[in-house]
């Protein structure tokens, strides 16, 4: 990144990157500091819906709380942490949705989850698209992060409170950063 911010001649760098990838944020804002110029971050907005949701706040407290509890659970966040949640799964069912990209199914396979228990479809879901395939699946839980309104988090809350699943979100800290 450094090498190309050079030789593009780049004078600032504006950071549109999900909430959750701190590492690509981390590097950009590395880069910006080094070569003495400006880092614009743009903050997506957090969901405003916190009724009766299991609230966490790492992956680390997902980790423990999972392993603590019986039922099928549903995840929406993606592959990236899909072999750390299989090491708590115990006698649970875990299914998860994620992009059908070679790189996510590759990843599921290498954690050794059942084809039954992959549900690979790129988004965006409507509440009722989410609540078709929750009620396929019937999980006792869903599992996402809060993605705010751009990543569906409204529509996967208000999908299981209908279908009286309990969900499990895993909050961001705050940053600092534009709003639209």
């Amino acid at each position: 990144m450094v090498d190309c911010a050079k030789e593009r001649s780049i004078d600032m760098i504006v950071d549109l990157s999900h909430p959750y990838a701190k590492v690509v944020s981390e590097n950009a804002r590395s880069i910006c500091e080094e070569l003495n110029i400006k880092y614009v971050r743009y903050a997506r907005k957090k969901s405003a819906n916190k009724k009766g949701d299991i609230t966490l706040s790492s992956y680390e407290e997902a980790y423990e709380f999972l392993s603590k509890i019986k039922g099928t659970v549903f995840f929406t966040t993606g592959s990236k942490n899909i072999k750390d949640f299989e090491k708590v799964r115990g006698e649970n069912r875990f299914i998860y949705r994620a992009l059908p990209a070679l790189e996510s199914l590759k990843l599921c396979k290498d954690s050794n989850v059942h084809m039954r228990d992959i549900v690979g479809i790129l988004g965006p879901f409507s509440k009722e698209l989410n609540k078709a395939m929750f009620s396929f699946y019937q999980p006792d839980y869903c599992l996402m992060k809060d993605s705010g309104e751009a990543g569906g988090t409204e529509e996967k809350i208000s999908a299981c409170k209908d279908l009286g699943i309990k969900t499990i979100v895993i909050r961001r800290g705050d940053e600092d950063g534009l709003e639209s």
